[in-house]
């Protein structure tokens, strides 16, 4: 709400009570002073009284009314609040931050109703922020009389700098303070720890960062981030100040301070970065030398793929849409963990959402929000798993069901029965390709004509290094010469190699690129399931049909250009 209107608002209240007449309120309309809100000129001409107006404020907002020019402010609260936001941040929009605790910032607000301020409060410190509403006056007043020094720096402190804060404060609270409980309820609101934090979140996200992983060795903290399936330092904390941050980590995550004995879990809800969806979720592992964190960094505001956008060949584009036209059947998206499963099945879900299905999912977590789709987070912890969702979900009348994996007999069960009762089923299986998955479902011991009638498709994928556009280089001809004696089906394309610029961090690659393998049980392959075939009989059908292997899709991506020698032969490997 802007501040004009929510002005407004607290106008037209005082009028009804009474508390205020339209030729009063006129009378402030030719005023020029530096107040920019008529309440707080009503205030300041005396035609209303603060109590009146602060009772008005806490019954239109549900807030607590505070006025810092009542309140105790101690030089050391100012010293970190100037070194987390700049002062005219405060100043352009009429708020007063009054206390700082471990999860939370207090600030009273002219505007509460102000998002953007509220999120970029949140950015700049790291902490929640708990709005109370004040009258223009009490702001100003409050700002003049505390804040006194206009040249207070707003340009980020790089990194390397505040380490060394970290470090001098943690040593010097390890000298002073010798009851852990009071060094976490220091340390964890200096503005060194609450900076370097956000910084560290910031960085990771800038880098592209998949994870943030934080591992305690005897006498450091290692930090490094996995970019494009590649883990890479960032840096290196001295023990107690890692342990610090990662104790702010874990505040951040509504966990308890201090490490525990046992794995834990937890999400980090701040906005670290106004106007942008960031969400972090957290993982905790007690390791012999301290407890190893890694962050899960997903960025909400990235677009929702499609079909289109997930690199098909076209018989395989076309393979798909088929399968999706079916009101039953088992589609399964196989693969290692990261190699882009959920991706995948999102934006098949995004494809057969149209407004005329009831689509339902059962995930762990959920991802991302689907709108028009009913999503299910499942826990085994709380009682709620996959297979008991899927037999709620056979009673809602769906007509597609996802579930996140398959991991047990009952799960594959039921999602086979779902098939074949008139629903389009879609799931997971972690399997290094499509015809080791049939073995894999084989070894369930699943019905074998169920499964040969139910199953309609399986997808398999990896996830190899694209090689970054702005600076990947030709092979020179010696090189590529070289090259196709090793690997003469190489002879007749231009191929390129990494070089590395400021756009892909130095690294040669930016992103990174879907490799897909196809198998679909048309009639002639049922009766290689019914009498458990080996994996390489289904592998035989599959050339016989043209559909590529995951390693030719490899050497495919290499001929366009797309992807590096080195990335196809550490894949083929695999």
């Amino acid at each position: 709400m802007e501040l004009k209107i929510w002005d407004e608002k607290i106008q037209h209240r005082l009028l009804e009570k009474k508390l205020l007449i339209p030729t009063q309120l006129e009378s402030t309309f030719d005023q020029q002073n530096h107040f920019e809100t008529t309440t707080a000129k009503l205030l300041a001409a005396q035609l209303i009284n603060k109590t009146d107006l602060r009772t008005t404020l806490e019954e239109l907002t549900g807030l607590r009314c505070i006025d810092p020019e009542l309140l105790n402010i101690y030089p050391d609260f100012l010293d970190k609040i100037q070194s987390l936001l700049p002062l005219r941040l405060l100043q352009k929009s009429l708020c007063f931050p009054f206390k700082l605790d471990i999860h939370h910032l207090h600030v009273t607000l002219v505007n509460p109703f102000d998002q953007a301020l509220l999120e970029e409060l949140e950015a700049g410190t790291g902490l929640k922020v708990k709005p109370y509403i004040c009258h223009e006056n009490g702001i100003r007043g409050a700002l003049q009389k505390y804040f006194t020094n206009p040249l207070l720096a707003d340009g980020e402190i790089p990194l390397e700098q505040l380490l060394i804060e970290c470090d001098r404060l943690v040593n010097q609270q390890l000298k002073l303070l010798k009851n852990p409980e009071d060094f976490y309820s220091v340390i964890l609101t200096a503005p060194a720890i609450l900076k370097t934090t956000r910084q560290l979140l910031l960085q990771a996200i800038e880098n592209r960062a998949s994870d943030l992983h934080f591992e305690h060795e005897e006498h450091l903290v290692k930090i490094r981030i996995r970019r494009d399936g590649i883990l890479v330092p960032l840096v290196s904390l001295h023990k107690m100040t890692g342990q610090a941050i990662s104790s702010r980590l874990r505040s951040m995550a509504g966990l308890n301070l201090q490490a525990s004995l046992l794995p834990e879990d937890g999400s980090i809800n701040r906005t670290l970065i106004p106007g942008r969806q960031i969400e972090i979720r957290l993982s905790s592992c007690p390791t012999l030398h301290g407890e190893k964190i890694v962050l899960r960094i997903a960025d909400k505001n990235l677009k929702q793929i499609g079909i289109e956008e997930l690199g098909l060949a076209p018989f395989q584009k076309s393979c798909l849409e088929k399968n999706l036209n079916r009101q039953n059947g088992l589609i399964l998206v196989t693969g290692p963990t990261g190699s882009g499963k959920t991706s995948t099945l999102y934006a098949i879900l995004s494809a057969l959402n149209n407004g005329k299905r009831n689509i339902m999912t059962a995930e762990d977590p959920v991802e991302r929000n689907l709108p028009g789709i009913n999503q299910v987070v499942c826990q085994n912890e709380g009682g709620l798993s996959f297979a008991k969702a899927l037999k709620s979900f056979l009673r809602q009348d769906p007509d597609v069901l996802m579930v996140g994996e398959i991991r047990d007999e009952e799960t594959a069960g039921i999602a086979l029965k779902g098939s074949l009762t008139g629903h389009l089923v879609l799931s997971t299986l972690h399997t290094n390709d499509a015809p080791s998955t049939l073995h894999r479902l084989v070894n369930m011991n699943l019905d074998l004509f169920t499964l040969a009638t139910a199953v309609r498709l399986i997808i398999a994928q990896r996830l190899v290094r694209k090689l970054c556009a702005d600076c990947k280089i030709p092979l020179t001809p010696s090189e590529h010469e070289k090259l196709v004696q090793r690997f003469p089906r190489l002879k007749n394309h231009l191929l390129y190699a990494p070089k590395g610029c400021p756009n892909c961090q130095h690294s040669g690659y930016y992103g990174r690129l879907a490799l897909f393998e196809f198998l679909e049980i048309t009639p002639d392959l049922e009766p290689l399931i019914l009498e458990k075939a080996p994996a390489h009989r289904f592998r035989e059908s599959m050339q016989k049909r043209n559909f590529a292997t995951l390693e030719e899709s490899a050497w495919s991506a290499l001929e366009k250009g797309n992807t590096s020698l080195e990335e196809v032969l550490s894949f083929s490997l695999d």
